[in-house]
Formats: structure tokens, C-alpha cells, sequence
């Protein structure tokens, strides 16, 4: 979809936390030169939302997260991230910067079958752990995961329906026949 190259540590990392990948991203980024560095907001593997801002707070840059758009402007950029229930913050960052996005943030160009074959032609770059100076036993993970499993299925929703001052009442009721108001 446009890279110019890539690379890939050729190593096998499974058993690792956010915490070894962050320490591995920023051992490969320290050592390139960048402006802008972009994470997605989570990643498929532990879904932690954590990888992004953990790479930037290693490499020292500043960072915003969530964001849902974002305008380079000179030597800064301007990122609207999303808070709870729809609501925006704006911030303006000085380059170079890390910015993690949520899905939606662009729409994708769909890649030629010319752009398949030229992707062929361009470089990839495998490296080690050692190439980035670390070493097996020095990527301690720092969680472990324990047991995953299913939650156990709980109470079905109850809708409430009626006027908003019917709909409040219901409501009031059955939080404090649960004993939460």
C-alpha cells in the first residue's frame, strides 16, 4: 500500500507481553530516523491498547492515543483523539511524535495487481534480536496470563421503555431494589 521497505525481527516472541514488543519496536525505531510513528489504537495479538504508548514513552517522544484525526502542520501535528460517550480532545504535538489510531481514521486505497508485483521488488530487511542488541534473557515478560476463558453468561438486559420520567422511575427502582442507589 506504498512502503518503501520493511522489517521484519526474525524471531520468535509468542510468550511475550506488550512490555517485550514495546522493548524490541523501540530498540529497532531508536536507529531509524522518523517523524511520526503510527500504532493502531490496539493490537490483534493482547489487545491492551498499551504497545503504542509504551514505545513512545521509551523512546521519549510525545504521544497522544485514540486518535481520530490528525493534521501535520509544519514541525507539529494537531490529533483529536475520542473520550468516553463521543466526546473529542484536541491536542498539538511537536515532531517527532507517536500517535496511536482507532479503525476509521483513513479509508485504505486498495492495492493494484502492478502495486502487488512492485511490493515484490522492494527491500525487506530481516533482522535478530542480537542485531538490536538484545538478547533472549534480557525480554522478561512482566505479565503471564494465568487462565483464559469464557465469562459466565449473567442476567439478560431489561429494557425499559415509556416517558422519560416513567423510563427515570423504572430505572431508580431497579437500582435500588439492587442495592446500588
Amino acid at each position: 500500500m506504498g512502503a518503501d521497505r520493511a522489517i521484519r525481527i526474525d524471531e520468535d516472541v509468542v510468550t511475550a507481553d506488550s512490555h517485550v514488543v514495546a522493548r524490541i519496536l523501540e530498540a529497532l525505531l531508536r536507529n531509524l530516523p522518523y517523524d511520526l510513528i503510527l500504532f493502531g489504537a490496539q493490537s490483534e495479538d493482547f489487545g491492551s491498547g498499551q504497545l503504542g504508548v509504551m514505545v513512545a514513552e521509551m523512546l521519549g517522544i510525545p504521544h497522544a492515543s485514540l486518535a481520530v484525526s490528525l493534521q501535520v502542520q509544519g514541525r507539529t501535528i494537531k490529533v483529536r483523539r475520542e473520550l468516553e460517550a463521543g466526546s473529542l480532545e484536541c491536542y498539538t504535538i511537536n515532531l517527532p511524535a507517536l500517535v496511536t489510531v482507532q479503525t476509521g481514521i483513513n479509508r485504505p486505497r486498495y492495492v493494484s495487481f502492478a502495486g502487488i508485483k512492485k511490493a515484490r521488488e522492494k527491500e525487506l530487511k530481516v533482522m535478530s534480536l542480537g542485531e538490536l542488541g538484545l538478547s533472549p534473557e534480557t525480554l522478561t515478560p512482566l505479565t503471564m496470563l494465568e487462565k483464559l476463558e469464557l465469562p459466565s453468561k449473567g442476567k439478560e438486559a431489561e429494557l425499559i421503555s415509556g416517558s422519560p420520567e416513567e423510563t427515570a422511575d423504572q430505572l431508580a427502582r431497579i437500582l435500588k431494589n439492587a442495592g446500588l442507589f
